[in-house]
């Protein structure tokens, strides 16, 4: 039993946890409603038969595989101002990340448009 112990850590290394990454910006900075996400899926599982929700309403259509990096990419259209939660679902395992969206003036600002004033 003991001999299979470096051969399971090993597998377990080259499957990395299940993760959403923020790609256009900072997860707590995005601004203007969207939202490029890469979702990583670890290697022993499959790229199929996953659901990603964006406040609970199914958004997996805006994703696609990226075989290269084992991942989904996706633009996530329709982000509310404030928090934001993105999950994502499988037999496999499951992951999600908070987003903080802001008007497209982006954050700190206290106007409708342009730089505010300091």
């Amino acid at each position: 039993m003991w001999k299979l112990l470096p051969v399971f850590c090993s597998l377990l290394a080259a499957a990395p946890a299940w993760q959403i990454v923020a790609l256009s910006s900072r997860p707590d900075k995005i601004s203007g409603g969207d939202a490029l996400l890469r979702i990583d899926v670890p290697n022993n599982a499959p790229l199929t038969g996953i659901t990603v929700k964006r406040n609970g309403q199914d958004v997996t259509s805006s994703f696609r595989a990226d075989a290269s990096q084992h991942a989904l990419i996706g633009l996530v259209r329709g982000l509310r101002t404030g928090q934001n939660l993105i999950e994502a679902f499988h037999a496999a395992g499951s992951t999600q990340l908070n987003l903080v969206n802001y008007a497209s003036t982006g954050p700190g600002s206290t106007t409708g448009g342009g730089l505010s004033a300091r």
